[in-house]
């Protein structure tokens, strides 16, 4: 059975904090390594492919989501995840961007990949066990300012650095103890009862698995589920602008630009107003509005000049949806979840919505290789379009199920 959540909790910006590591190293994958070792002539698809070995990781961390529910706490689980990951974001500065190189750039992907999302895990745990109901929308805002807005530090932020600073490994370093450093916001966040555990870690297990499995099986749970393994707002062109942006004319500075303190501040706009805006309508409405405003702002970029100025205004566009539906989705994991098992439960959403990113990332890059950037956003914009019309259409039919049956037992 669900605790409340407390009435007293922390400002939901320390929730920024925890989040960074995150879009930090994906900023780092996407932008700056994308760049890189596009100029160094490494193909689209291959780019790609690695930016989606990093996302997909996110899928795996469902296997180790229970863990952190069932020993030690979660801030010693964010503190082990956010030293991993500043240490393992700076090895990446020892391989030099080429074709032969990207084996290596693989399996850090995996690595780094598998730490960022650890620090996640427990951030979502600590946020959902964190926050009153009435401020779940807020809070998710908050938390993915963090991470988008950590995505812009880490992509245009590392790629400034990388192009001006004769070092090659200065930017995998400096973002590496970045991420490190956020450590330091777990003192201002108390531990909180983990009312379900027990002394037997399997009997701990089973309880996480009991509270999970309930979540699944009310309609709230499943409705959320579905939302997040449909190709809706996934924002797969996000980890590819670096590597396409020649075909708008675009330099390396307006590529660290738009993806860096534009894209962030855009992100961080689009984040507050998706999370807000989940907190006076309906959550799942609140999460598909922006993935369809996503779609229609593809096809309009691809309807539009190929010029830097239309790239500009279209991936700072692109950017403040994203962080829309990113605000959003963090408030339909809280609202699902409760508090209960919280980083189990809210992971295991977080780990369906990262299958249709990774998948849209790599989708993405093999419709740009093969047919072009127009391609890419077209496609990219039909899935999407597809996938609103086919939650409206379950999330109406499963409440009319719901009210026949209400009005049967009256």
């Amino acid at each position: 059975m669900d605790e409340p959540a407390p009435a007293h909790a922390p400002h939901p910006a320390i929730f920024l904090v925890l989040y960074l590591p995150w879009g930090i190293s994906l900023g780092y994958f996407s932008v700056t390594l994308g760049y890189l070792n596009a100029q160094a002539g490494v193909s689209t698809v291959a780019i790609a492919g690695v930016v989606s070995l990093f996302v997909g990781m996110g899928v795996w961390q469902i296997l180790w989501s229970p863990l952190v529910d069932t020993v030690l706490s979660y801030r010693l689980w964010y503190l082990l995840a956010a030293v991993s990951l500043g240490f393992g974001l700076a090895a990446t500065g020892i391989v030099r961007p080429s074709p032969a190189a990207m084996g290596w750039l693989r399996l850090l992907a995996v690595l780094v990949g598998a730490a960022a999302t650890l620090t996640s895990v427990t951030a979502a745990g600590l946020m959902a066990r964190g926050t009153p109901v009435a401020n779940q929308g807020r809070a998710g805002g908050w938390s993915q300012v963090g991470g988008l807005g950590g995505t812009g530090l880490g992509g245009g932020g590392g790629l400034w650095i990388a192009t001006h600073v004769a070092v090659p490994w200065l930017s995998a370093v400096v973002l590496g103890a970045a991420c490190a450093a956020t450590v330091g916001a777990l003192l201002f966040l108390p531990e909180p009862d983990h009312s379900h555990r027990h002394a037997g870690a399997l009997v701990s297990l089973r309880n996480v698995a009991r509270e999970t499995w309930g979540m699944v099986r009310s309609r709230r749970g499943a409705l959320a589920m579905f939302l997040m393994i449909l190709p809706l707002g996934s924002a797969g062109a996000s980890g590819l602008w670096s590597a396409v942006a020649g075909d708008w004319h675009a330099s390396a500075d307006l590529v660290s630009l738009v993806s860096g303190v534009g894209g962030g501040v855009a992100s961080a706009v689009g984040c507050f107003a998706g999370g807000y805006l989940c907190d006076v309508i309906d959550r799942k409405a609140g999460y598909v509005l922006p993935g369809v405003l996503m779609a229609l702002c593809a096809l309009a970029m691809a309807a539009a000049a190929k010029t830097p100025l239309s790239f500009t205004l279209f991936t700072l566009l692109y950017a403040g949806i994203n962080g829309m539906v990113f605000g959003a989705c963090y408030a339909v994991v809280l609202e699902a979840s409760g508090v209960v098992a919280a980083a189990a439960k809210c992971n295991l959403l977080i780990s369906l919505c990262n299958i249709p990113i990774a998948g849209m990332t790599a989708f993405d890059g093999w419709l740009q290789t093969g047919w072009g950037s127009n391609a890419m956003l077209i496609g990219e914009a039909i899935l999407g379009l597809l996938a609103a019309t086919v939650f409206a259409a379950i999330s109406f039919g499963s409440r009319q199920r719901v009210l026949i049956a209400t009005a049967d037992l009256n």
